[in-house]
């Protein structure tokens, strides 16, 4: 565009405006969005995707048990409470995948290729897998420990808390009564 191709624009834009309030409030309503995300955009903090494959896990079995630990100590008759939870295996990472895959037909056979990599980032001199999600180990069995382990109500209130909270059996649930400390 010219010079004075840009003046008769910028004159016929001006016109307009001055005529037509509508007009210029929708243009600045939209210039200050596109304002907005161009500065969101830049504002971005690295998600947590993108943090590094050697980051421990979420999960932790420790904080697990002592949560369940103080959640069954507060059941009625249950009293002091220790626990033990056993899984299926570890938690489980699983990684963003590039997938390619091609076929091709000739007469009766069929032939193809697919090719799979894991995404990888680079910020700066690092490289780093790219997180899809983090597969938590499965419960597979509860062992409680507690002193009112004999009273049957209470055993049964323990069965059902652990079985609804993990989904499991109620015969993979095990409570005892806790033996009483021995006094000097």
């Amino acid at each position: 565009m010219n010079t004075q191709s840009l003046r008769t624009t910028w004159s016929t834009l001006k016109s307009t405006f001055k005529k037509d309030k509508k007009a210029l409030l929708i243009v600045a309503v939209g210039a200050l969005a596109l304002a907005a995300l161009l500065f969101a955009d830049g504002c971005k903090r690295t998600p947590k995707e993108t943090q590094p494959a050697a980051v421990e896990s979420a999960f932790d079995a420790s904080s697990l048990q002592q949560e369940l630990t103080k959640l069954l100590s507060s059941v009625r008759g249950a009293g002091r409470t220790r626990v033990m939870i056993t899984f299926e295996s570890g938690a489980e990472t699983v990684f963003q995948k590039d997938e390619d895959a091609s076929t091709q037909q000739g007469g009766d056979a069929q032939s193809g290729t697919h090719r799979t990599e894991t995404v990888i980032l680079k910020n700066g001199s690092s490289e780093n897998a790219l997180r899809l999600k983090e597969i938590y180990p499965r419960v597979r069995g509860v062992a409680v420990l507690c002193e009112g382990g004999a009273n049957a109500v209470t055993k049964a209130q323990i069965i059902a808390l652990v079985t609804a909270l993990f989904d499991i059996k109620s015969t993979n649930v095990s409570v005892a009564e806790m033996a009483a400390k021995e006094e000097p």
